[in-house]
């Protein structure tokens, strides 16, 4: 099973458009390699490129019964491993868009447990935490959405990030602060926000800060 091929093989696909060919060849690949957790125990560059498909397509029912299977296959073999992280969040994900919100928060939660005990300063973690936070912002959740938004800035600041992934963890704690009425705040976590995306080609984090 040549992983790298076939995940290259849906990328050239998703490009030219061809996002449900890609998803059904990425997912084929997950399942294949799902069976043999332990012989393909690094699956970033699949499990990323399902995330992009996924979220492109706006389609997250098709992948739920093969991303469930493989977070279940990893997590009983390599529980603390990347790949069965990467798996949770998109399982996550999954529920999140399909407005299944308890079981949302709950998988989000034990994603971001396993990582704060095993890999606490890395920019995964901090991205596992600003997933939990989004479900509970939308659940009304406020005081523990923003601290775990807060926790997920600091993880950054301390590995020096300077890039999108502040920006959109600043411009997250702006709006829940503008929701709460705290106009002055969201205006200093926008303008942070601004600062560090102002040379960058993609406009979405402007609009998105804005609105």
């Amino acid at each position: 099973l040549d992983i790298s091929s076939l995940n290259n093989e849906a990328a050239c696909l998703s490009e030219d458009g061809y996002i449900d060919e890609a998803i059904k060849l990425l997912l084929s690949t997950l399942a294949a390699a799902s069976k043999h957790p332990r012989q393909y125990n690094d699956l970033g560059i699949l499990t990323g490129e399902i995330a992009y498909c996924m979220k492109v397509s706006e389609d997250f029912h098709l992948p739920e019964q093969t991303v469930k299977f493989a977070y279940n296959a990893y997590k009983a073999e390599l529980p603390q491993s990347s790949t069965t992280l990467d798996l949770g969040n998109i399982l996550a994900t999954i529920y999140e868009n399909t407005h299944r919100l308890e079981e949302a928060l709950r998988l989000y939660r034990d994603i971001a447990d396993v990582c704060l005990k095993y890999y606490p300063n890395t920019n995964s973690t901090a991205t596992s935490l600003n997933n939990l936070a989004n479900v509970c912002e939308t659940l009304e959740m406020y005081s523990e959405a923003e601290s775990l938004y807060l926790n997920s800035l600091t993880i950054l600041h301390e590995s020096d990030d300077k890039g999108i992934k502040t920006a959109e963890v600043l411009t997250n704690i702006g709006y829940l602060k503008k929701k709460l009425r705290d106009y002055s705040g969201a205006i200093k976590n926008y303008q942070e926000a601004f600062n560090l995306i102002g040379n960058s080609d993609n406009p979405s984090w402007r609009i998105k800060a804005i609105t």
